[in-house]
């Protein structure tokens, strides 16, 4: 459990930076293990960004709030394993998770039909899994430094991502 002086520490963060832009909030080198309920209070939320912490596991307790969100970082961590409530951010376009400890993403992934861009680079991914492959908007998508990922991976993910391209160009 959290002392009291750091979630009043918390807190007050996160005051401070809502006063900045009641949509934006900016959790970046806070030092925080964990997800606690003052981040999702926060309702109309479009940007979250929890990188670089000590965050082990992502639990949003409050879920409707975070529906709200476009753009999720929570890229340099030590979060294990793949946060299945992210699957149910249905607005999430850009979403980073680069440098953690994820070995597997689950086969849901393409409920997340807004996404965009993607990082999953540097953790310990084994598999990539095909419906990944049919988010129509995904543009851009980053598997490097996955060293437990087969190095067709690489190759396979170029294609995907320049087929849509040649499709965006000529228009079909």
């Amino acid at each position: 459990k959290m002392s009291k002086i750091i979630k009043q520490k918390l807190k007050n963060t996160i005051r401070a930076e809502l006063e900045k832009n009641a949509r934006v909030l900016n959790l970046q080198s806070s030092g925080i293990m964990q997800i606690e309920d003052e981040i999702t209070n926060v309702k109309g939320l479009e940007t979250l960004n929890l990188s670089q912490n000590r965050i082990v596991n992502v639990h949003f307790k409050n879920m409707g709030n975070m529906m709200s969100v476009t753009e999720l970082d929570i890229s340099y961590n030590m979060i294990e394993k793949f946060p299945e409530q992210i699957l149910e951010m249905a607005n999430l376009v850009n979403f980073n998770m680069e440098k953690n400890l994820i070995d597997k993403i689950p086969m849901e992934i393409n409920k997340l039909r807004k996404l965009k861009t993607m990082n999953i680079s540097s953790n310990k991914i084994r598999e990539i899994p095909k419906n990944l492959f049919k988010i129509n908007g995904l543009k851009q998508l980053k598997i490097n430094g996955n060293i437990h990922l087969p190095s067709h991976y690489t190759e396979l993910v170029k294609v995907f991502l320049f087929k849509k391209e040649e499709m965006n160009l000529t228009g079909t």
